[in-house]
């Protein structure tokens, strides 16, 4: 069962939905990618998985609000942890893809007494610079985005590298790499990984390339099944 809601940042509606919000398990919260939309990951998982599972859209994205600015790194992860306030987590996955990561990364570094585990796919703990060439690409391959807040979102992007920090994580990371073509994940990304996260394990998804949720949809469920349940197993 799907519910929308929003939680409130300040002046900022932040948009998530609720899948199975009153069932027992640890629930999972997930971090779309740059331009990802709660949309995107309610629906490939919706009746296929019986947890808690709470999918948001960052701000500028999907049906939260678009501010003409605001679209820092801290400022874009504040939504993350509005959002966990907002549902009152006691305990939590993280799962996030692509940009998305280093928010996840974020949020459990914030978040260290109450993160169980994170799943981080194909993408390095970095965020990216954005410019004006960035903006184009995006419009050019999918002209419904608005310029606007593309442009706001490049022009504010601040780069933000987690490398020592990552030491810090006190909980599993599970890294999910695609097998196929078009996934990012180089051997050196995940060599970095693994140098500098503790407690650190990296799986492939046979029949992924980048989008691991699309591509492999029940590939990744019976790997995010898994973890959860290995986590709650202790």
């Amino acid at each position: 069962m799907q519910t929308q809601s929003f939680a409130q940042n300040g002046e900022i509606a932040v948009h998530y939905i609720a899948l199975n919000a009153e069932a027992k398990g640890l629930p999972v919260l997930i971090i779309p990618g740059m331009l990802g939309r709660a949309e995107d990951y309610a629906e490939a998982l919706d009746g296929k998985t019986q947890r808690p599972v709470f999918c948001l859209s960052l701000r500028g994205r999907g049906k939260s609000d678009a501010p003409v600015s605001g679209y820092s790194f801290r400022e874009q992860l504040s939504d993350v942890q509005t959002v966990i306030d907002h549902l009152g987590l006691g305990e939590f996955v993280l799962f996030a893809h692509s940009a998305g990561v280093p928010f996840a990364v974020g949020a459990a570094l914030n978040n260290a007494g109450k993160t169980r585990g994170v799943v981080l796919a194909d993408y390095p703990p970095f965020y990216p610079a954005l410019n004006d060439d960035w903006v184009e690409r995006v419009l050019a391959n999918d002209s419904s985005h608005d310029p606007d807040t593309l442009k706001a979102m490049a022009r504010e992007a601040d780069e933000t590298i987690f490398r020592d920090e990552l030491g810090k994580l006190n909980t599993p990371v599970l890294l999910l790499r695609g097998a196929q073509e078009g996934a990012m994940l180089t051997d050196d990304m995940e060599a970095f990984y693994k140098h500098f996260t503790p407690n650190f394990r990296v799986q492939t998804l046979q029949t992924a390339g980048h989008e691991v949720l699309g591509d492999a949809t029940e590939e990744f469920v019976a790997v995010l099944k898994s973890f959860t349940a290995g986590l709650e197993a202790g």
